[in-house]
């Protein structure tokens, strides 16, 4: 897919399955990218159903589909190590006697290929997901290396972009997904950190980390740590465990967590800097640190602070049904009442629309049950749709408070007044995935998972 094909790049997969599908997010998407849509081929209309299996152009055979790309001969002759990488976008079904898989191989004769790369029984993945892959072993010293990406089975498509290999380090550690949140926490779906935390509702922090080897060579006694500094003074230097420190081969990760929790001064901004180090002289001390921020106010909620970014683009198949937007947010510390909410629409917003707020009460599989709290009928106000870049929050009261439980998650949501999908919410940073949705038609109970939202 391109600028200029059809279908263009705007569009991801097609099939009778694809109702929610969206093109790859990955870093060159605007020039194109690379799909196979077995589902297209199948069935590219109808239900998505097996009664409609093989109505489409070419019916999936008993063995499944087998396509593959293959990429021109690559010199590496004078390459010390290789990765690797790539960014995709998958759905496969283990249908029959078929199981679907995408898979990636190397060849250095154009013969034999080796086997580098396979989704498992992962069957779907986030709207992009970049995979490694040291092929130090088959392509180092090679002068004619071949890869071949392989779309092996029946359903449903595989997004490719971003192909690239290249000589890492030798010695390179990076810290990633730095988190704050409590183990417990870290197992509900719906679970999130924020940024802004009432002072009355001190969050209990746990510190946890992955360090991950880019080099090609093995790590040793790679170690994280984190340092809580507010306003540029620092309060807490806290080694990660493991604390002695494990070793590392190539594209091996290991997570660092606490087992006991902290509790920082309510007031102020925070910034929790994590580290990793390890024996080596690191080749790339840029991303041996990440920070999180966060920030105690008298009485806001938030998972985020920064101005809009961007907004999420519904799929045309909602258009006219009703949607609401909505996070979840965990009450820590004592109960507390809600008087309101604030909510930043985006520019697909038109002036005038009408919407209505809500908190919710969620049963033990985090669905929705009960509406505790419901805002009049209100316009959105011109004064408070956000273009890229900026941050003007319209409050929403409720006619009377919600008292909302300790240790208890509720979802806070918009929605509209009528079913014209006429409302979008700006989004700005991140948040963990499945803590931001949308959702459409309550007959159809449909629903669409957001990784950043701004509310």
């Amino acid at each position: 897919r391109g600028p200029q094909t059809q279908p263009s790049l705007y569009i991801g997969a097609r099939g009778s399955c694809a109702a929610l599908s969206k093109p790859i997010q990955s870093y060159s998407q605007s020039n194109g990218f690379m799909i196979f849509d077995a589902n297209y081929w199948d069935a590219p209309n109808g239900a998505c159903a097996v009664s409609n299996f093989g109505t489409g152009p070419d019916p999936f055979p008993a063995s499944g589909y087998v396509a593959e790309l293959i990429t021109n001969s690559v010199d590496l002759s004078t390459a010390q190590g290789v990765f690797l990488s790539f960014n995709h976008q998958f759905r496969t079904l283990n249908f029959g006697q078929v199981n679907t898989r995408v898979k990636v191989y190397v060849s250095i004769d154009d013969t034999t290929w080796t086997e580098v790369y396979n989704n498992g029984d992962v069957n779907e993945s986030p709207i992009v997901t970049q995979s490694f892959a040291n092929i130090s072993g088959i392509a180092t010293g090679q002068s004619n290396v071949r890869f071949k990406f392989s779309f092996e089975g029946n359903y449903y498509w595989w997004q490719l972009d971003d192909i690239i290999v290249y000589q890492p380090f030798a010695n390179d550690i990076s810290v990633r997904n730095p988190k704050f949140l409590s183990p417990s926490d870290q197992l509900i779906p719906v679970a999130s950190e924020y940024n802004q935390y009432p002072q009355s509702m001190p969050p209990q922090l746990t510190f946890s980390a992955e360090a991950l080897n880019e080099g090609y060579q093995t790590q040793n006694v790679v170690k994280a740590e984190v340092k809580a500094i507010r306003n540029g003074t620092l309060f807490l230097t806290q080694n990660i465990p493991p604390t002695q420190g494990v070793n590392l081969l190539p594209l091996q990760n290991q997570i660092y967590q606490n087992s006991s929790s902290y509790t920082l001064s309510n007031t102020g901004h925070w910034d929790l800097i994590y580290r990793t180090f390890q024996i080596e002289n690191d080749e790339a001390i840029e991303n041996n640190r990440d920070t999180i921020d966060l920030e105690y106010t008298p009485f806001v909620l938030a998972k985020d602070e920064g101005p809009s970014e961007n907004h999420f683009i519904q799929p045309i198949l909602y258009n006219n049904n009703k949607r609401r937007d909505a996070n979840y947010y965990k009450i820590t510390g004592f109960g507390s009442y809600c008087h309101g909410f604030q909510v930043g629409f985006d520019e697909t917003t038109p002036i005038g629309t009408q919407v209505v707020a809500k908190i919710f009460s969620l049963n033990s599989n985090y669905e929705l049950v009960n509406s505790i709290a419901v805002s009049d009928t209100i316009s959105v106000n011109g004064a408070f749709i956000n273009f890229p870049g900026e941050e003007k929050l319209m409050t929403i009261h409720f006619p009377s408070p919600a008292f909302l439980s300790t240790g208890q998650i509720y979802c806070f949501a918009v929605e509209e007044a009528d079913s014209t999908g006429s409302f979008g919410i700006a989004r700005s940073g991140k948040s963990r995935e499945g803590s931001s949705v949308v959702f459409y038609d309550v007959y159809t109970e449909d629903v669409v998972f957001l990784d950043t939202i701004f509310t």
